[in-house]
């Protein structure tokens, strides 16, 4: 089992499962939410169900839904839902820097993690892909069992 953070949710897990649903926020772009949800949904899944994942794919699922977006607002979207996932204890960040190529966790403050994954990913002078494979992400059993509930949602909660 890994270990999990204590926290104080951003969005309940109904919430979470069902995009759109924050109505009675003022002044909130929903469309903006609504893609931040989706792609969390999908790094979630990707890491709890089909093992561990690179940033790379965080990047992936974020470009998928906003196509459009300069570079920047892509990297500044996936910093934001890679701290989210971890900061709710559905993730934890590492990489595989074991001798025999094993997940290693990261020890320490999660903002720390997340301006180690910033110098990684959005700082380099160059635009080169060595951030792809730099970080990985593992979901969490808190994060697996969110997962089921997002595929039970999708399957029209039949539970198959």
């Amino acid at each position: 089992m890994l270990d999990t953070v204590e926290y104080s949710p951003a969005i309940t897990c109904d919430e979470f499962l069902q995009p759109g649903k924050r109505k009675d926020i003022p002044n909130v772009d929903r469309s903006n939410m609504d893609n931040r949800l989706n792609a969390q949904r999908e790094v979630l899944l990707d890491a709890t169900l089909g093992g561990d994942i690179e940033l790379a794919i965080v990047d992936y699922y974020v470009r998928k839904q906003h196509p459009d977006a300069p570079r920047s607002q892509v990297q500044r979207e996936t910093l934001r839902i890679i701290h989210d996932l971890a900061f709710d204890g559905l993730i934890v960040l590492g990489s595989m820097t074991k001798p025999d190529g094993r997940f290693e966790v990261w020890k320490g403050p999660l903002e720390s993690s997340i301006e180690r994954i910033s110098k990684i990913y959005i700082d380099p002078a160059d635009d080169n892909d060595g951030w792809w494979f730099a970080v990985w992400l593992r979901g969490t059993d808190k994060g697996s069992r969110m997962a089921q509930g997002i595929l039970d949602e999708r399957d029209g909660g039949t539970g198959s």
